[in-house]
């Protein structure tokens, strides 16, 4: 799904994880009229080298994937790492 999706969204929440970590993050792409999960990562901290490193991973595994539309919340840190792993990709916050 990766190599072919366009439209990227991701999230993170402190609610659902164990103590020991900070955040889960979940990244999903579209297909059709849904959104799919494609990744998730429990992360210890919310810094911009994770994650950029967690992009950075995304996009050595699945090299073809090329996004072009990302939604987020409104948290810098996130997407600009986004940004600068993946490019100028069109931001829209929620």
């Amino acid at each position: 799904m990766l190599k072919i999706a366009k439209d990227v969204y991701f999230d993170a929440t402190s609610k659902v994880v164990p103590a020991i970590y900070y955040q889960l993050l979940t990244v999903f792409v579209s297909s059709g009229d849904a959104a799919f999960p494609v990744c998730y990562v429990l992360m210890k901290w919310k810094t911009h080298a994770l994650y950029r490193s967690v992009f950075a991973a995304m996009r050595d595994l699945v090299s073809d994937f090329t996004p072009e539309h990302v939604m987020a919340d409104f948290e810098d840190v996130s997407v600009g790492a986004f940004q600068e792993v993946f490019g100028e990709v069109a931001i829209a916050s929620c």
